[in-house]
């Protein structure tokens, strides 16, 4: 019987590997989406499967949404069931019988969960980042809620599908709470303690195209290597006060010495303008100063493992969350707190909720 891993970005099938390689699992089917907009990220994922670890590859397009989504037209409705007639297919035709999905907090991914598990497939977990640790907030339930979600189910989950989802529609980010069919469920932080729960303990797992590709972006002969890893900002604070962001990266710059030599890690969602600004303030400056994927976005964890960074500045990643466990402990240098206050003065005391969630969470974890 098959074993299918469904990725949906690079990081994805980072841990994906991880839980192959340590399983020491065969029969292994790699389905292969990625979020709107970043079809690229097939290319990244031939460039990091390993070999002879897949036996096929899959691409599915949008699979984190595959489910429909918010269901507001009927085309979402035929959307999802012929998406659901599609995987069912795929499944039999592979021979699949245990099914591997990250980001435990999306809906579609519940969803699968659940009607999957129905049919007899065995559905396991993986991580994927700072959303498989944190409970983000979510709807409380009221009547007019309730009444919503007996209709929904009434109308829709159950005629179509045979079961009750519609809770889980409404109501994104609801905790687990026992609640869902879970057969394993695999994380490299043990903080996650139920029976099904199974920690990972990290390889170091290089592709020949992975290795091929970072050996020549870093300078074994630096004396002193400085990462920064961007994020779009801009996503969260608007044009009107992007200029903070910008201003927190130029003072880091300053501060580096002239032995120093920069590495800058772009987001995938990274503007061109936020790029052309950021290489800008690093031309400022008499540092040397590299791009790393610069042709393709590999998750940074690979330069992490294989190479020593005296510090690393970020702002909101989940990279830092595996200090130490993914990768040799290195020096992080968290930005997002001296931001959120640059922003609370200059704004005159505006609040950024979204960015405050963002530190919450950084901090508790």
């Amino acid at each position: 019987m098959g074993n299918l891993f469904v990725v949906y970005t690079p990081f994805q099938l980072y841990i994906a590997q991880q839980i192959v390689a340590q399983e020491q699992l065969d029969n292994c089917v790699l389905m292969m989406s990625y979020i709107p907009g970043n079809q690229q990220f097939i290319d990244i994922y031939e460039m990091m499967a390993m070999e002879g670890m897949w036996e096929k590859k899959i691409v599915f397009e949008n699979f984190d949404r595959w489910d429909g989504n918010r269901l507001s037209r009927i085309k979402d409705i035929k959307f999802a069931y012929n998406n659901f007639k599609r995987l069912k297919r795929i499944f039999k035709d592979n021979n699949i019988k245990d099914i591997y999905l990250g980001e435990i907090q999306n809906p579609a991914l519940r969803f699968t969960d659940i009607v999957f598990s129905r049919l007899g497939y065995r559905i396991s977990f993986y991580e994927e980042g700072a959303a498989h640790y944190i409970q983000r907030p979510y709807k409380k339930e009221n009547l007019l809620l309730k009444f919503k979600i007996f209709l929904l189910d009434f109308s829709y989950y159950l005629p179509l599908y045979h079961i009750r989802f519609a809770k889980w529609h409404y109501i994104w980010f609801r905790p687990i709470n026992g609640e869902l069919p879970i057969y394993k469920r695999y994380s490299l932080i043990p903080i996650h303690k139920e029976k099904f729960d199974i920690q990972l303990i990290p390889q170091t797992l290089i592709s020949a195209k992975i290795e091929s590709l970072i050996k020549n972006e870093i300078d074994i002969k630096d004396k002193s290597r400085v990462l920064l890893m961007t994020d779009p900002l801009i996503e969260i604070i608007g044009e009107k006060w992007i200029h903070v962001y910008y201003d927190i990266i130029e003072e880091c710059f300053k501060e580096l010495g002239k032995d120093t030599t920069l590495y800058i890690k772009f987001h995938p969602r990274d503007t061109k303008k936020d790029k052309d600004v950021i290489l800008n303030l690093a031309k400022k400056t008499i540092i040397r100063h590299y791009v790393l994927s610069k042709k393709i976005n590999i998750p940074v964890e690979y330069y992490l493992q294989k190479y020593r960074f005296d510090k690393v500045y970020i702002f909101n990643a989940s990279t830092f969350f595996y200090n130490g466990i993914l990768y040799p402990k290195v020096d992080f240098i968290k930005l997002l707190p001296k931001t959120h206050d640059r922003l609370k003065i200059e704004s005159g005391g505006a609040r950024f909720e979204s960015m405050e969630r963002i530190i919450d969470a950084m901090s508790n974890l």
